[in-house]
């Protein structure tokens, strides 16, 4: 049980940080979008900014949790301090209640099956060969060391910069429930 809280706090921490992450820079950017727009595009260019992030603390060898969460701290405060939670645009034309009543069957049945199985131990070969593998040693070295003898090191690793920062907290399944972060992030 102890360990689904931290495989459910990785995933949720890299969520929320992403999520505010975007929302910051979109605030700051004033672009004129629908609420709606604004959280979905704050929520991908937000797992933009915090991969950036990720990235340059494994280049400095900075991989820790304190680290990481202190970052998490700066983020999330900067949010609540910009007070991002507060809709400032247009919404967009109200869909039929059919149409929610479908998309929400639907986000429900994908999510909850794609969620239970990202819970599972990692068994494909491309997840713990190439893409958890890699985050596992980053995580072990505290950042990005000298691989010589793997091609895979030489692939490149955006979104395995957000499993690394799930990957702290809650090992594999964290890191694989990244993957099914867009299936959280815009339920409709």
């Amino acid at each position: 049980m102890k360990h689904l809280i931290y495989i459910l706090f990785g995933w949720g921490l890299t969520a929320i940080v992403s999520w505010c992450a975007g929302k910051l820079l979109l605030r700051r950017l004033s672009l004129h979008l629908t609420w709606q727009e604004e959280e979905v595009f704050a929520f991908l260019a937000g797992s933009a900014c915090l991969g950036l992030a990720v990235f340059l603390m494994a280049a400095l060898q900075l991989v820790y949790k304190a680290a990481f969460l202190g970052l998490s701290i700066l983020v999330i405060a900067g949010a609540l301090h910009m007070r991002i939670w507060r809709r400032r645009a247009e919404s967009l034309p109200p869909l039929p209640l059919r149409w929610k009543a479908l998309f929400l069957s639907v986000w429900l049945l994908f999510g909850g099956v794609y969620f239970l199985n990202a819970l599972a131990p990692e068994a494909s070969p491309d997840g713990t060969v190439y893409h958890l593998a890699l985050v596992a040693r980053y995580a072990r070295e505290h950042g990005f060391p000298l691989i010589t003898n793997s091609f895979f090191a030489s692939l490149p690793q955006g979104m395995e910069m957000l499993f690394l920062f799930a990957f702290v907290w809650g090992r594999h399944s964290a890191a694989a429930l990244c993957t099914a972060r867009i299936c959280w992030c815009c339920p409709g």
